[in-house]
């Protein structure tokens, strides 16, 4: 999954691409989930949505605390 989801694989479009960071960064991986904020903040592949991109900002915060 994670090389699906990376940015630079050049395998999938940015729609599928998301789709990916989503299933890794919901395993709680801090990494993808700081990417799929930077696509929903930057509307990579996804419509922009700050509200989303917050949410998975904040869980890498929550991640990186403990």
């Amino acid at each position: 999954m994670k090389v699906l989801a990376n940015e630079s694989n050049g395998i999938v479009n940015d729609a599928n691409r998301v789709y990916w960071q989503w299933k890794v960064a919901d395993q709680g991986d801090a990494k993808y989930q700081s990417m799929l904020g930077d696509s929903y903040d930057l509307g990579e592949g996804v419509a922009p949505d700050l509200s989303a991109a917050t949410y998975w900002f904040r869980r890498v915060v929550a991640i990186t605390l403990i």
